[in-house]
């Protein structure tokens, strides 16, 4: 089932003409909120499962950069000894059950990290990707608007081109120029000049 985000009502205000009374757009249930509650809810079901999870604790950072360039066969081998000498048992560290789990811990979990980081990525990625394609047709219908309101006739188009332009300002942005020739091509076919 496709369901299609509904169009923002124009006020009468600004079907008239009037700049100051933008469309309101209020989010909606849409399918990709949907999705994207139910993946919230699915992770944190994952969360759920490790509850020895620990949140990153900056006074922790540089105890962790140190230590965790130890190598694993070093770990594993000092484990063993530990567990093979009660001269070292008596020392209180690396108690051989803990270590061994941690271990299991670290060996399972590695590719997990490299799944997730892959996964990561690609959502960015996609995202930033769908926000470019609709930048872009954004900035084409604001420039074939500047173009069609320079008939004094088109006074909606020129609330809008206004409202657009405040608003690209107000996000610090500013549109590329025009490619070169894009403006020629369009003067032939529309007989303006912006």
């Amino acid at each position: 089932m496709t369901i299609r985000p509904q169009r923002p009502r124009v006020p009468a205000a600004t079907a008239a003409g009037d700049a100051s009374q933008a469309p309101a757009i209020t989010p909606s249930l849409t399918h990709y909120r949907e999705l994207a509650e139910r993946f919230t809810g699915a992770l944190d079901d994952i969360v759920a499962i490790l509850p020895e999870l620990q949140p990153p604790d900056p006074r922790a950072f540089a105890f962790v950069r140190t230590h965790q360039s130890v190598p694993l066969p070093f770990v594993l081998m000092a484990t063993a000894g530990v567990a093979d000498n009660r001269e070292l048992q008596g020392i209180g560290k690396l108690d051989p059950d803990t270590a061994f789990a941690s271990m299991q811990f670290v060996e399972a979990f590695y590719p997990v990290i490299d799944r997730l980081g892959a996964f990561r990525n690609a959502l960015s990625f996609t995202v930033r990707a769908r926000q470019a394609l609709l930048g872009r047709d954004a900035l084409d219908i604001y420039y074939h608007a500047k173009r069609l309101a320079q008939d004094p006739e088109n006074l909606r188009l020129v609330a809008l081109v206004e409202t657009l332009k405040r608003e690209l300002r107000r996000r610090g942005s500013r549109p590329k120029q025009e490619p070169e020739g894009k403006e020629e091509a369009e003067t032939a076919t529309t007989g303006t000049i912006t």
